[in-house]
């Protein structure tokens, strides 16, 4: 998987699209251990980079269960933006 990053005039990376497109396969399956499967990383992986996404934008995505994830509002913004 390739690493892409938009770079702010300050060159500080401003959002790593590696994470975007994790948070979108994650999403789309509902299910980290379904997304890191398709992606073929592990779910370690998978999930840290959720959750860089997350604190670098100091939001939230996702509702965390132990049966699984459902989209907050504003995941389900993010998604709908991404598709």
């Amino acid at each position: 998987m390739e690493y892409y990053y938009f770079v702010s005039p300050s060159r500080r990376p401003l959002l790593e699209l590696n994470h975007l497109q994790v948070f979108y396969h994650v999403a789309k399956e509902g299910s980290f251990t379904e997304a890191a499967r398709k992606l073929r990383i592990s779910q370690s992986a998978l999930s840290k980079a959720v959750g860089l996404l997350e604190a670098r934008e100091e939001i939230k995505l996702f509702h965390r269960t132990r049966k699984g994830v459902s989209l907050t509002e504003l995941g389900e913004k993010v998604y709908t933006e991404c598709e």
